[in-house]
């Protein structure tokens, strides 16, 4: 949805990229959640895990390729400047292109992981070459020593003033060449877990009041107005809602 919103503000759009911050990928207690078994792993790392140690899909130059993930590159983000972006598989890569069947790039990736984007290389690795199963590396990403030693390794090179999770669009406005960036500022209490959750429950009220026109399979961007979304949304983000922010070059 936010990468809608920063490509439907251009005329034009060759280039998409969403990205969020691993900082930021963590459940927190809403009160609801019970307290995980012993034996737990926990499921978005077993997923990050998948996106990192596989072959990815991304799209170059108008073509779809298989790449290895957490390739680094840089967008300009309006108002925000360099940005540092690390790839990984995602849905959005291949997806998105249905919607803006012109783009010539389009991929996804994580921010403020500089200083621990090589550990993440290599334990990605050592599941690639089947040294260690996608389990324990999940569980090696996520214990509580890896994830204090993490979160003061990041602290330094995670402190830049960027949303937890943006989408960023590069194009045409009236003529000329321009950026745009899309995030939202407040968020449902839960952390991820719940931005998740309640983000896939809202396609509920969506569907019964009449807001999905289409039948069929389709990504979200596909059939629905970000704006409604984001409407919707908002009453679980608190009094002053999410605070959906787009933000242009010119």
């Amino acid at each position: 949805m936010l990468a809608l919103k920063a490509a439907t503000a251009l005329d034009e759009v060759d280039t998409l990229v969403s990205a969020w911050k691993l900082s930021g990928a963590v459940n927190e207690d809403d009160g609801f959640s019970l307290p995980p078994s012993e034996d737990h792993v926990d499921a978005a790392a077993v997923h990050l895990m998948h996106c990192l140690s596989e072959d990815i899909r991304v799209l170059h130059q108008g073509e779809m390729i298989d790449t290895t993930p957490l390739k680094h590159s840089q967008i300009d983000f309006p108002e925000l400047g360099a940005i540092d972006v690390w790839s990984l598989g995602h849905p959005e890569a291949v997806t998105l292109v249905r919607r803006f069947p012109d783009l010539q790039h389009c991929y996804n990736g994580m921010l403020g992981i500089g200083s621990i984007v090589d550990n993440l290389r290599q334990i990605a690795g050592a599941v690639a070459a089947k040294q260690m199963s996608v389990d324990d590396a999940a569980r090696m990403l996520t214990n509580d020593d890896a994830r204090k030693a993490r979160d003061t390794r990041t602290k330094h090179s995670d402190n830049q003033p960027i949303p937890n999770m943006l989408a960023f669009a590069a194009g045409q406005k009236n003529g000329q060449s321009a950026t745009t960036g899309a995030f939202i500022k407040r968020y449902p209490i839960g952390g991820m877990a719940t931005i998740t959750g309640i983000s896939l429950a809202l396609f509920l009220p969506l569907l019964h009041q009449g807001h999905i026109k289409k039948k069929g399979v389709f990504a979200p961007e596909e059939v629905i107005d970000p704006d409604v979304f984001f409407a919707l949304l908002d009453p679980f983000c608190g009094d002053k809602g999410a605070g959906l922010t787009v933000l242009s070059s010119n």
